[in-house]
């Protein structure tokens, strides 16, 4: 049977030891645990401390982030934090560092560990291997154990069903994604051809037109040089028919005057030779 002959003093010293050598958690435990030790109080006397107990001062010390939320998951939670913190404090036997090889019963409460004895300062502490370390569990706390056990398989199992699902999706998004940059390119690229193509045709159009306008101010300069020597031509016809006319008049007025003198001549020779 586990013995108790070991006194406030020995919590006191392993305290000291193992707050500098144990781990954050397994140490914050030791120390709630050490709280139901007053000063003045044999060890012996402390009761077992309800689970109920120890989660409401683990709650209040905020030194344990790893604490579930989950009621289902306090219970196996804290036991293996207990398991964790008896390796360490078994590992401290052999460092001289736990000199009353004290470890923490499944109620909360501590206790020697078997085949040992309150030893003076220079008792050699044997050494125990984890493998000669058991905790047997009552029933009800086996059932919740192996209870808890199973939730927390299901939970792994759905947890990597959802994983699973989550990582099909994710290569689904992934496709999608490429597929969706690939016809993007496509797109991009389709767009910049029509661009091209529709610049050319828009040069191609510009220099045409502006072909077409060339020769249409050419072919409008000719018509207009032709229009200004037709008018030109046209005013020379009109002065040079005007020029003839006038020549014309006078010829024929001297000629009309030429005919009267003659006839005048002939009608005066002609009264001569009849009278």
């Amino acid at each position: 049977m586990n013995r108790k002959n070991f006194s406030l003093k020995d919590i006191q010293l392993l305290s000291d030891h193992y707050s500098q050598a144990g781990g954050s958690e397994p140490v914050a435990l030791f120390q709630i645990i050490q709280g139901f030790y007053p000063s003045g109080k044999a060890p012996n006397s402390v009761r077992p401390i309800p689970f109920e107990t120890i989660i409401e001062k683990i709650k209040a010390s905020g030194n344990l982030p790893s604490f579930p939320e989950q009621t289902d998951d306090q219970k196996l939670w804290l036991n293996s934090l207990r398991e964790k913190l008896n390796s360490e404090l078994l590992a401290l036997m052999s460092e001289r560092g736990n000199p009353a090889s004290l470890s923490l019963d499944s109620d909360f409460t501590f206790i020697q560990f078997e085949g040992t004895t309150k030893m003076g300062p220079a008792a050699q502490p044997r050494k125990f291997k984890e493998s000669e370390i058991t905790f047997n569990l009552p029933d009800e706390l086996k059932g919740e154990f192996e209870n808890q056990l199973q939730r927390l398989k299901d939970k792994e199992e759905l947890a990597n069903q959802q994983m699973k699902e989550i990582l099909e999706k994710e290569k689904h998004l992934e496709e999608t994604k490429v597929a969706m940059e690939k016809e993007t390119s496509e797109f991009r690229a389709q767009i910049q051809k029509l661009r091209e193509e529709e610049q050319a045709h828009i040069d191609q159009a510009k220099d045409q037109s502006q072909k077409e306008t060339s020769r249409i101010r050419k072919e409008l300069e000719e018509v207009q040089e032709e229009l200004d020597t037709l008018r030109k031509e046209r005013n020379q016809s009109l002065a040079d028919h005007e020029s003839n006319r006038t020549r014309l008049d006078t010829d024929f007025s001297r000629r009309d005057q030429i005919f009267r003198v003659k006839f005048d001549e002939m009608t005066e020779l002609m009264e001569k030779l009849t009278a």
